[in-house]
């Protein structure tokens, strides 16, 4: 969980003389809304300013500009959802109305107790409630009224949950923040909830309640860990936290909440500095290969793994590539510089050396051994290596011709290869390939074409030429076997009836030569596995 502060108090008083009694017991009070031994209160830092007020323009403003500012990152990229509590139905309201004139582009809702009897507020909340039931049916094209308000709330609920009517939900469909007072702030579970705003004072039970909203984990590779904001009575409700804590914790909140950036930072620079040395001591420069030990190869890959924790929850914190180093206020307002040793470019090469590991163990060639194991996941194989790394390679490239046959060759030549790190092994071997091919005046360049252009021609002639070589090989129906490598099978999905089909077309004498085998039967499971294998690639 992470405490984050839209405003300090003493942003907030009329005048001098009140920001200099604040201040004061900043100073002088050591502890917020602590209790005496007898069990009487002890007034907290924020009581003892006379006449706090958290419903003004500002403090409110404040609060949305933070909510709002903040909402791409948080929700990354709005693919989690986020509660707002606040302390009372008006101030609910309040935010809801405010929100929507911002045009925010978020679809919101708020949820309280629809009773209208005996709470003082009448006509007024039937209001309210008549008005939030209009904008979510027009948002979402339901016709909830204040009859059916319980399927309003379990509707909204499976909504934000991901569940029953809404397991395949689209974009325009979710509910990106839900405006709440009590509700919701206990029992309820969705693992797409992923941030707590909080506009009002909880302690104790209500507290680790409210928090535990978050805590479910959706994947590592987006969320996780749950966030917490909160805005009213920081210091008070850091007190709060840290006896809820105590309390519920037995003492031993390790783990419990996130780091700092600095501290997160740190971390990521152990990692890279324990993967730089084993590439170093494997002989290996600028990550350009993987280690020809498997041991190593299996210490990268724990190393990488933790890496993109770290470097997951450094986004959620604020980092960004294109900003290495950050000043990072602590809890005792003194600040940090905290800078990360490594960048984007190393990054992409380290990933692209994970990324041909995952290829040779679901191919068979290299994965780890029994003794060895790799624990590949998959979510990391999936991460897109930035387009910049590819403009930085092509521009290299480029630089590289103009010096062909002149003094600067060499070191342009160099500092190419230099960038072939951030390619795969399959694509760098397809880079020199064609580096060696202009080289040795083969090939004639087409200047509307680009090096990765020239490698993505390569890998498809290579790719055609091997469907050749077994269409020719098996004497097999190469129209049927494209059309079943362009459906891009994986082992899950395969379509058996197609394959078998396939299978059928299989001249069985060019088989036996193919795979050196004779035997009927296992000449059969030799066919059926290399097809296999070869669709499913």
């Amino acid at each position: 969980m992470q405490e984050a502060k839209a405003t300090d108090e003493s942003e907030v008083f009329a005048d001098d003389q009140k920001k200099k009694i604040y201040n004061q017991f900043i100073n002088d009070v050591p502890m917020a809304g602590e209790y005496t031994s007898d069990g009487k209160y002890q007034k907290g830092i924020e009581d003892y300013v006379p006449n706090v007020q958290y419903q003004t323009p500002e403090h409110v403003n404040a609060v949305i500009d933070d909510m709002l500012e903040n909402w791409q990152r948080l929700s990354q990229g709005k693919k989690y959802h986020a509660i707002f509590a606040t302390s009372s139905i008006p101030e609910a309201v309040n935010y809801y109305r405010l929100i929507k004139v911002k045009n925010s582009g978020l679809k919101l809702t708020a949820l309280f107790d629809p009773n209208i009897l005996n709470d003082g507020q009448g006509s007024d909340k039937e209001e309210w409630i008549a008005e939030i039931l209009a904008d979510y049916n027009a948002q979402f094209g339901t016709s909830f009224g204040y009859a059916t308000y319980s399927r309003f709330k379990t509707d909204l609920s499976d909504r934000l949950s991901h569940i029953n009517a809404y397991k395949r939900i689209k974009p325009d469909e979710q509910l990106d923040l839900l405006i709440v007072v009590d509700q919701m702030l206990t029992g309820f579970d969705s693992k797409w909830l992923n941030t707590l705003y909080l506009d009002k004072i909880l302690d104790y039970a209500n507290l680790i309640q409210a928090f535990s909203r978050t805590n479910r984990l959706c994947d590592k590779t987006d969320k996780p860990f749950g966030l917490i904001r909160y805005y009213r009575k920081p210091h008070t409700m850091q007190r709060n936290i840290e006896r809820a804590v105590k309390l519920y914790s037995g003492d031993r909140p390790m783990g419990l909440f996130v780091d700092n950036l600095d501290k997160v930072i740190d971390k990521m620079n152990v990692c890279f500095a324990d993967i730089a040395d084993i590439f170093k001591r494997a002989g290996v420069a600028d990550f350009a290969t993987n280690p020809d030990d498997a041991t190593a190869c299996a210490k990268f890959v724990k190393l990488f793994n933790q890496l993109n924790e770290h470097l997951q929850a450094a986004r959620l914190l604020g980092f960004v590539w294109e900003k290495l180093s950050y000043d990072v206020v602590q809890e005792d307002d003194s600040v940090i510089t905290a800078t990360l040793n490594f960048d984007q470019e190393t990054y992409d090469k380290l990933l692209a050396r994970y990324k041909d590991l995952f290829k040779e163990e679901l191919g068979g060639g290299g994965g780890g051994s029994d003794d060895v194991p790799f624990d590949l996941r998959s979510y990391i194989n999936e991460i897109e290596t930035d387009k910049i790394d590819q403009n930085y390679m092509n521009a290299r490239f480029e630089k590289w011709l103009k010096t062909i046959g002149g003094i600067e060759e060499a070191a342009a030549l160099e500092e190419l290869h230099h960038s072939f790190a951030t390619l795969s092994k399959e694509d760098q071997k397809f880079a020199e390939l064609f580096l060696h091919d202009v080289q040795s005046g083969d090939i004639k360049l087409d200047p509307s074409l680009a090096l990765s252009d020239y490698i993505t021609d390569y890998k498809q002639k290579d790719a055609n030429d091997k469907v050749l070589k077994v269409i020719k090989g098996l004497g097999l129906d190469g129209d049927l076997l494209r059309a079943l490598l362009a459906r891009k099978y994986t082992s899950e999905n395969l379509d058996l009836g197609r394959l078998n089909d396939l299978k059928a077309t299989v001249d069985r004498e060019k088989a036996k030569v193919y795979f050196n085998e004779e035997r009927i039967f296992y000449l059969n499971i030799r066919i059926d596995e290399f097809l296999r294998e070869l669709i499913t690639r």
